[in-house]
């Protein structure tokens, strides 16, 4: 039971780094554009 509970865990740990990964990414890619924006 607890070794089904410790998958969940890092599936929903895996799913929350890949939520976060792609926030950040986002983020960056709209600062960057903003950047060029400013730049031009």
């Amino acid at each position: 039971m607890s070794g089904l509970r410790n998958v969940i865990a890092h599936e929903y740990f895996g799913i929350d780094l890949k939520i976060i990964l792609t926030v950040c990414l986002n983020s960056y890619s709209i600062l960057y554009i903003l950047k060029i924006e400013l730049v031009f």
